[in-house]
């Protein structure tokens, strides 16, 4: 597994806008803590994705 450095400096040597990326790696990671704290699978996976429902990076060009 590359680290994220590694991972963040690729973006950096595409042309990819990386502050949209720091911003939605921190997001993800506080998705799942939060994900983390319920008891039972599937309330971690309800947690998880609708903590995640309206984060996601926008597609550009569209």
């Amino acid at each position: 597994m590359t680290r994220l450095s590694d991972y963040l400096a690729w973006i950096d040597e595409v042309g990819g806008d990386r502050g949209r990326w720091e911003a939605a790696l921190k997001d993800t990671k506080a998705c799942q803590t939060t994900a983390l704290a319920e008891k039972t699978p599937i309330a971690r996976l309800r947690s998880y994705y609708s903590c995640r429902r309206g984060k996601r990076l926008p597609v550009k060009g569209i």
